[in-house]
């Protein structure tokens, strides 16, 4: 039994390092002027923020290009405590999805983890070509 522990531990450990080697995703986000200020620019901000994303400056090859192409609104407009907004995924020019998100209108934005889930599953569909 005791073997098994150390051999299965010794295969996670060589499986984790691999995984953390992976190059960070490039992702650009541009700040929509007419949507600022905005908890939805902060809130895209804190996941690229998270490890695993090398944000760029401006779009390039194989970068992860993130929009807002419709803007957000309230979910409760006499609340004004939650947000809602679209986001569209392209690399290259070719739309690879998007995404429906709703969060909270200020920190910590419950929607960060998810945006940030969301651009890895991006970057997953393009460096797969599916």
């Amino acid at each position: 039994m005791k073997l098994f522990a150390i051999v299965a531990g010794a295969a996670l450990m060589a499986v984790v390092p691999a995984a953390a080697q992976d190059a960070p995703i490039p992702v650009n986000y541009t700040h929509e002027k007419t949507f600022r200020p905005v908890p939805m620019d902060a809130a895209i901000d804190a996941a690229l923020a998270t490890p695993g994303f090398a944000p760029q400056a401006k779009p390039g090859p194989g970068v992860i290009v993130v929009t807002a192409p419709d803007g957000w609104d309230w979910i409760n407009h006499s609340k004004k405590d939650h947000i809602q907004f679209r986001l569209v995924f392209t690399r290259n020019g070719d739309k690879i999805g998007e995404s429906e998100e709703q969060c909270t209108s200020d920190p910590p934005y419950d929607c960060a983890q998810q945006i940030a889930s969301d651009i890895q599953s991006a970057a997953a569909i393009a460096k797969n070509g599916l």
